[in-house]
């Protein structure tokens, strides 16, 4: 278990210490020459600090401009904590507000959909490992309940990928989204197995617009990537040695994935820091690194053009409690871009049913990530359809600093007739048999459910809905096992209109 083994690694090993400048890393690394960015390392000495921790779990919070941190382990008997701060760029806050019970290595992400932070997993002491999903909205957190979950684990990254607008969870024999939105997990149905899970490091890389891996399990050196539907393992040209249980977070001014530290063959505690510019790894040159460490966390930090660094477990003595500043130079070259930017749009969801209103132009985001940087970002929305369900189109376009540009679309859905609980996909809801569900109606006047036909227009009344607030009506729907396998049509009559649409038992 990835808990017991941070507290029987043996105390031996070479550690990676920077020499005139260069990051000298084990044997058997390979370099490449010259090295392409440049690290500068510096310690903060806020005046309040989290106590020393290791398998902690932090992650920049997009919508409220900071650093999350929760929980983790203490050596020396210490246990595991419980509590929650967070980082404003100069100061660590604590929060006390009832939260997740305490836990070490937990898996932890930003939503960019619902502007929160999703928490998943853990484990504390010698009892099972947790299985709940919490969400922190910038003040306190809440649990949610989804009908279904990845399996109890720990130590797994988990991490928001801007591209496809998912939260991704890679367990090893499966690969996790989380759709905040909804509040539903789903097991993606095509991913491969795809990379090691305990002990990887994941996180988005705007340079290859994708999801990034590295390491994991026996202090693998494999590189892999995600892209959407599936992983595919990359072989650079270089690569940092092979460890586990490293920090990674992509630097967005230095256009750069940034690998620190962790642990290699032979328990070698490391203190080296690459870099990840799209197709290849690089070392570092640059100052002094913090001391070796496994079992830290670093994070972006935009505001303070950086990322954050925060303890960890060194390779002698108890956990660390220091926090680090590191800024990433890299000399830019526009005029031989000739990559198009990557674009994405946050604040919706590909594919997503929302009751009676889809965001807004206002409510949605234009992003954009490219090599020379981007001049200009927008994004446009159109609507069409006058059902029970309306399509929204949202249309993003940015143009880089070399005159390349990009476009990029994204269909969501505006629902008059919604069943909360399900997904929402090719235009049907897709239920289980014999789960609870509950549709809910956007109407002036009171509404009759109408029993779901295979074809035509629903037309027999079952019960009227129950009203749910001003202009909200609900009922409790259940579909039998007799429906599964087919498209149904469900349907509600509201002032002498018959509102229908798709459904689909699985």
């Amino acid at each position: 278990m990835h808990a017991i083994a941070s507290r029987v690694l043996a105390l031996v090993g070479v550690l990676a210490v920077a020499v005139g400048g260069w990051v000298a890393v084990p044997p058997g690394a390979v370099h490449a020459a010259p090295p392409p960015a440049s690290a500068t390392w510096t310690q903060l000495a806020p005046a309040t600090a989290p106590s020393a921790r290791d398998e902690f779990a932090m992650v920049y919070d997009e919508a409220h401009h900071q650093v999350v941190l929760f929980g983790g382990t203490q050596l020396g008997g210490g246990g595991e904590l419980g509590d929650t701060w967070t980082w404003d760029g100069t100061t660590w806050t604590q929060h006390v507000v009832p939260g997740p019970p305490a836990r070490g290595a937990a898996s932890m992400a930003y939503d960019g959909t619902t502007g929160t932070v999703v928490l998943f997993g853990g484990f504390d002491g010698g009892a099972p490992l947790f299985d709940d999903t919490w969400v922190w909205n910038g003040t306190a957190w809440s649990r949610v309940h989804p009908l279904s979950a990845p399996p109890a684990l720990n130590g797994v990254p988990m991490a928001w990928d801007p591209q496809t607008q998912q939260v991704v969870l890679p367990t090893g024999g499966a690969t996790w989204l989380w759709h905040g939105q909804t509040q539903v997990w789903e097991q993606a149905p095509l991913a491969t197995t795809g990379p090691a899970a305990a002990g990887a490091m994941l996180a988005f890389d705007g340079a290859s617009r994708s999801l990034i891996s590295f390491g994991g399990g026996a202090s693998s050196d494999a590189t892999w990537t995600w892209n959407g539907s599936t992983w595919t393992q990359l072989h650079p040209a270089a690569a940092p040695p092979g460890r586990r249980r490293g920090a990674m977070a992509y630097d967005a001014d230095a256009r750069r994935l940034v690998l620190f530290g962790g642990t290699g063959p032979g328990n070698t505690y490391l203190s080296d820091t690459w870099v990840w510019d799209g197709s290849t790894w690089s070392p570092t040159t640059g100052t002094l690194p913090p001391p070796a460490r496994l079992d830290s966390a670093m994070a972006a930090t935009p505001e303070q053009h950086g990322l954050l660094l925060f303890g960890g477990q060194p390779m002698v003595g108890g956990d660390l409690a220091d926090t680090w500043r590191l800024t990433v130079t890299v000399e830019p070259s526009p005029a031989d871009d000739r990559t198009p930017p990557a674009v994405s749009i946050a604040g919706v969801t590909a594919g997503a049913a929302y009751f009676v209103a889809a965001p807004t132009a206002g409510q949605v985001r234009c992003q954009a990530t490219d090599a020379s940087g981007i001049r200009s970002c927008t994004v446009s929305v159109s609507t069409s359809g006058n059902g029970a369900i309306r399509r929204v189109r949202y249309a993003a376009t940015a143009v880089d600093n070399a005159g390349n540009t990009a476009t990029r679309t994204v269909d969501a859905y505006a629902a008059r007739v919604l069943v909360r609980g399900s997904a929402f996909r090719d235009g049907a809801f897709v239920v289980r048999p014999r789960h609870r569900y509950t549709l809910i109606v956007a109407a002036s006047r009171r509404p009759t459910y109408l029993r779901p036909v295979r074809h035509g227009k629903p037309h027999s009344p079952v019960n009227a809905l129950r009203r749910a607030g001003r202009g909200r009506w609900s009922t409790t729907v259940r579909f039998p096992r007799a429906m599964r396998g087919a498209a149904w049509r469900l349907g509600v009559r509201t002032g002498g209109r018959t509102l229908a649409v798709g459904v689909r038992v699985r």
